[in-house]
């Protein structure tokens, strides 16, 4: 476990090797990385040292302990502990401003001196344990930002979220700030997800071409892809697209898979509601087209690609 660095800043050197070697540092998890005389050495040293607990003393040349600590309170967080020989308000006011950790009067009580270490320690492992939490948190989210936008968005089409909270993830979900322009809506006949059921690793390389195609023809994009319940992809477009992209997404998909897919663009007018409205109009636009005769598509389809 790495020690915690500990700076002592007293003009009197008497000072400074008295608290130094008044405690055992080692059962405090802390070492003293260095000593400093005046206020301008503190900062320098406190910076250059990323110090975790700095005991200063107010009364110093150059630099008084007050701007010392303010100038290292704009980089550092660290415990401040003053020393001084002056039992003075306004100090203690500033000192409360500052977020010091305690305020001892010389001569210091050893005692005294141990039981702010004994919460100084505490504080700094707490502090600690958060960070590591956070770290681990959002290596985590890095890790899984696929399926938690997977879940998001199923969220979002199943009415479960608000446009005030959509909005506050799309930051978060690292998606550009406005409602997607458009809305691609892709769909396998029914006897074919059936089948594929059957082999999970059949459906894994059969879902696993279609998603790999339309992530080529939607590449120059922004864009999110995933998948509703294993029986619908849904596409979100943030921005402009060609009108011949769902025909160039079924053929493709044909060609490699030799199934057929149901692709559907529809635009959201930028709107939440609109955006709903699309997802819901596509679901039953697609259905109803799956229930026509196969005659009946190759008509609908010879329109699609010729008018």
């Amino acid at each position: 476990m790495t020690k915690w660095k500990v700076l002592i800043a007293d003009d009197e050197f008497i000072i400074r090797e008295g608290i130094r070697d008044a405690v055992d540092w080692e059962k405090y998890n802390m070492e003293v990385i260095g000593e400093a005389e005046d206020g301008e050495e503190v900062v320098e040293i406190a910076l250059k040292q990323e110090i975790d607990v700095l005991f200063i003393d107010l009364n110093m040349p150059i630099m008084n302990g007050i701007a010392a600590m303010k100038e290292i309170r704009k980089t550092l967080d660290c415990k401040i502990i003053i020393i001084s020989g002056y039992d003075n308000f306004t100090y203690a006011q500033e000192a409360i401003r500052l977020q010091v950790e305690e305020y001892l009067l010389k001569p210091v009580n050893i005692n005294e001196l141990e039981n702010v270490l004994i919460n100084v320690k505490e504080e700094l492992e707490e502090k600690e344990k958060q960070t590591n939490m956070i770290a681990h948190a959002s290596t985590q989210i890095k890790k899984n930002y696929s399926s938690i936008r997977n879940h998001f968005f199923q969220d979002v089409f199943q009415g479960k979220v608000s446009e005030a909270e959509l909005m506050e993830h799309l930051q978060f979900l690292k998606l550009p700030m406005h409602i997607p322009n458009y809305l691609i809506t892709v769909k396998w006949e029914e006897d074919t997800l059936q089948k594929m059921l059957l082999e999970e690793k059949e459906w894994e390389v059969y879902y696993g071409k279609i998603t790999s195609i339309i992530k080529v023809c939607v590449s120059d994009m922004d864009y999110l892809l995933f998948d509703q319940d294993r029986k619908w992809i849904k596409v979100l477009i943030w921005g402009e697209i060609t009108e011949d992209i769902q025909l160039d997404i079924e053929k493709m998909v044909l060609e490699s898979t030799g199934q057929t897919v149901h692709v559907l663009q529809s635009p959201t007018g930028n709107t939440y509601a609109n955006l709903l409205e699309a997802d819901k109009k596509a679901h039953d636009m697609i259905s109803s087209y799956i229930q026509f005769s196969p005659l009946v598509k190759q008509a609908i389809a010879y329109i699609r690609k010729h008018y």
